[in-house]
């Protein structure tokens, strides 16, 4: 598999990306004075680089620590002589790359551009960005590639309604992506809006996480946070965070948050872990997502289909 992803990535030059691969991979099992490797690597065809090779440097322990793995790469040549060292910047916008928020500097380098980034995070996952987007990871062994905007699309009305925007799924789907890769988990619940009266009378979400009612220090704090802004407008780094307290957002279906780290009322007797009963017991009424630890990420409707699956 990773020769088709160095094909597809470099079609000009696999060898060197399949060679890069490999060291990664031998490294995402070693440590560096006690810590994990992260490293990455880009490869930019319009420039040149010296006589150094990336196989004369890949042996060598310093090597390893001359890059962050979020903010600074080595940049080597599509012939993989080494080029400069490169610190990336902000001057980007977020809302333009499908990309975990904590690798985002590095995949706003390869928009509009023939440039490609190979990263090792700290997870032991491989990560390959192309035009802006993650397309490729290596995680738990297994090549994933992702086709962002196919999965959107399956965010469908059916289970968000009609009146939900192309922009709340597409955010959504961003903030799922960032969790996946935080490894910090999370439970998304997309309430439509003609289930959304009957889940509230039904108490699907407890009064004291109610945002709106403000009972608890808690959901006072969080409602001051958000300020009444609507998911798909609030900065990338605060849904993380949000969604990641322990306990589930739910949204309804204009991006307005009802509760965030709030536990939902589930059916007695559900043999699952409290994550996915929790995705179960909101997707009756909509949409529910659910971010494991591992950063694997199903999304289900209100018809207990399987609409999403990111392993």
């Amino acid at each position: 598999m990773s020769e088709v992803v160095s094909k597809s990535i470099n079609p000009s030059n696999p060898q060197l990306v399949l060679k890069i691969i490999s060291t990664l991979s031998e490294w995402s099992q070693q440590t560096y004075e006690g810590d994990r490797i992260v490293f990455s690597l880009g490869i930019s065809g319009s420039r040149k680089g010296g006589s150094l090779h990336f196989e004369d440097l890949e042996d060598h322990d310093f090597f390893k620590v001359m890059s962050n793995g979020h903010d600074t790469a080595l940049i080597f040549d599509d012939e993989g002589l080494l080029v400069s060292h490169k610190i990336f910047d902000d001057d980007y916008d977020v809302s333009e790359l499908y990309s975990p928020i904590r690798f985002s500097k590095l995949a706003a380098w390869t928009k509009d551009t023939e440039n490609i980034i190979i990263s090792l995070n700290r997870g032991g996952e491989i990560l390959i960005f192309k035009d802006g987007n993650l397309c490729f990871a290596k995680r738990r062994g297994y090549w994933r590639y992702f086709a962002h905007e196919s999965v959107i699309k399956r965010l469908t009305n059916k289970a968000m309604g009609r009146k939900s925007s192309e922009t709340l799924r597409k955010e959504i789907y961003l903030t799922a992506l960032d969790v996946s890769f935080a490894k910090t988990g999370g439970c998304i619940g997309v309430l439509n809006a003609r289930s959304k009266p009957t889940a509230i009378s039904k108490g699907l979400i407890n009064d004291k996480d109610l945002l709106e009612k403000q009972t608890t220090s808690k959901s006072k704090a969080l409602n001051y946070l958000i300020k009444n802004t609507k998911f798909q407008n609030l900065d990338r780094l605060l849904r993380l965070e949000l969604v990641s307290i322990d306990g589930a957002t739910v949204l309804d279906h204009e991006g307005n948050f009802l509760a965030t780290g709030a536990i939902l009322s589930v059916e007695g007797g559900s043999s699952s872990g409290g994550r996915q009963a929790a995705t179960v017991a909101v997707a009756k009424y909509g949409l529910g997502i659910k971010i494991s630890n591992d950063g694997y990420i199903k999304a289900i409707n209100r018809d207990k289909e399987e609409i999403v699956r990111l392993s």
